[in-house]
């Protein structure tokens, strides 16, 4: 199966190149790389074109929305997004694709956190059930790209960092599985000021009650 690397980049002109390295060395053959540029006004764009990778160029309207432009362009069969300061273990995508069953619609590994502190997230919530308790997936995930269309791609969620979140539960609503694989294969970058370590879990559950208001949401 074919799978589209899909990097969102706005204003990540120091990161950037090394997630693309990332995704280049993947040791999986079949794929292919978008990034893109979310009207970038930091040169992001001059440091992308120095791969070899396919380049959407928009203007800025949120990651959600830069998501989903690069899965609209995509033509693999399997969507893996990575974020434009993140990276990948060059076998991330030889060890996953295999777990991608025709009942599976997604694929997490294990996260290990890198940068202002280290650490490592073994996913664990999985089902409808508990994604309502903890949103525990990585954002860099292998997803399916029928079960993305089904849903209508990701939400832009008044900016309030749950797109990914939002993302699991209208899947899983599908009745997708989901599969896991505990190796520390997606390392995701910690910086002093990031959108994780500012987001607000109770505006988190607010808005995802009112997307999903027949799911018992915990207030936890």
């Amino acid at each position: 199966m074919t799978v589209s690397i899909i990097i969102p980049c706005y204003n990540m002109r120091e990161y950037v190149g090394e997630a693309i390295c990332s995704a280049l060395a993947q040791t999986y053959v079949d794929k292919e790389i978008i990034v893109v540029n979310d009207g970038s006004t930091d040169g992001s764009l001059a440091e992308i074109s120095n791969y070899r990778v396919g380049i959407v160029s928009k203007k800025n309207e949120g990651l959600a929305a830069a998501r989903n432009s690069g899965i609209k362009a995509a033509l693999g069969e399997l969507i893996l997004p990575l974020d434009a300061d993140d990276r990948l273990d060059p076998q991330y995508l030889e060890k996953t694709v295999p777990l991608m069953k025709p009942a599976i619609g997604v694929v997490s590994t294990d996260m290990v956190y890198f940068g202002t502190h280290s650490n490592r997230l073994r996913p664990t919530h999985t089902t409808l059930s508990q994604v309502t308790q903890y949103n525990g997936m990585p954002v860099c995930s292998l997803i399916r790209k029928r079960a993305l269309e089904e849903v209508g791609g990701y939400k832009s969620i008044m900016n309030e960092g749950c797109e990914d979140w939002e993302l699991w539960v209208s899947i899983l609503k599908k009745g997708w599985q989901v599969a896991i694989l505990n190796e520390p294969l997606f390392f995701y970058r910690r910086k002093p000021v990031s959108m994780a370590s500012t987001m607000n879990r109770g505006k988190m559950i607010e808005v995802m009650k009112s997307l999903h208001p027949e799911l018992p949401w915990s207030a936890r």
